[in-house]
């Protein structure tokens, strides 16, 4: 039988990012922007097994994949994998009352594979203007599951990891006329449209409709702008992008949770 691997999406988007994947013997958290006290919720709401939480990923340092990460990690009693310079920053963030103590404190180094539970798990270099960011590809059986979020720019290695992935959550951030036209000051709109800032919906269509996917079964669009993007612009452009691939999509909301979805 298959091994069982579920996904589901608390929230994406510069309000706060936090996402779960789950298999038959134990969970993992990628990211903790949530509030502390809505993920309590969320948990009770959707039937999650607190006690299968293993632990925490981040991908980087800013305050919507970190806000929550010292309550919810002393509440599941979990440790927290991320690299040194994100542990860091962590800890001089003044907006986290509430540090991690030292023992659940788990730092790693980008291509370097280690193993939680059931993953097998390697973080890997993806450019935005954080003080680091990692993109992770997380393997379970036979089943590879890459996220790549916060991304300024599809590098060789972001292309790559995406091309091998089974279930891919990518970065879909602006629709480039909205943000042209919208309230935004230049230096705003430079920020994100640098090599080091967010990808669009135009960059992330046109990736998909340039890339051969041999393996991808389900993509997941993830981080929209709440004032540069909407969800039919993003479903747009990657419906037509993906003309005649035969691969589902989904588009993950910022504030609402999504899933669970079964990654068959």
């Amino acid at each position: 039988m298959p091994a069982m691997l579920k996904f589901l999406s608390f929230g994406s988007g510069s309000s706060g990012n936090c996402y779960l994947l789950e298999t038959s013997e134990n969970s993992i958290l990628i990211d903790a922007g949530v509030g502390y006290r809505k993920m309590k919720k969320h948990f009770a709401e959707y039937g999650v097994n607190q006690g299968k939480i293993s632990a925490i990923l981040l991908t980087h340092d800013h305050t919507d994949h970190i806000s929550a990460v010292s309550g919810l990690a002393i509440y599941l009693n979990i440790p927290v994998y991320a690299t040194e310079v994100v542990h860091q920053r962590i800890r001089t963030n003044y907006k986290i009352h509430r540090k991690l103590p030292k023992e659940l404190v788990k730092p790693i180094e980008k291509y370097k594979p280690f193993g939680i539970g059931a993953f097998t798990i390697e973080a890997f270099d993806v450019p935005h203007d954080s003080a680091d960011c990692s993109g992770y590809t997380i393997c379970h059986g036979d089943k590879r599951f890459v996220l790549v979020t916060d991304c300024g720019r599809i590098t060789d290695e972001v292309s790559a990891r995406a091309l091998e992935a089974d279930y891919l959550v990518f970065e879909s951030n602006y629709d480039p006329q909205m943000l042209e036209n919208g309230p935004y000051p230049m230096h705003l709109r430079r920020r994100i449209t640098c090599p080091t800032g967010h990808l669009s919906n135009t960059e992330t269509a046109g990736f998909f409709r340039g890339g051969n996917f041999p393996n991808l079964r389900q993509i997941f669009l993830c981080h929209l702008s709440e004032n540069n993007n909407t969800h039919e612009l993003a479903e747009a452009a990657i419906s037509q992008a993906l003309s005649g691939k035969n691969i589902p999509y989904h588009v993950l909301d910022r504030r609402k949770v999504n899933g669970f979805f079964e990654l068959k």
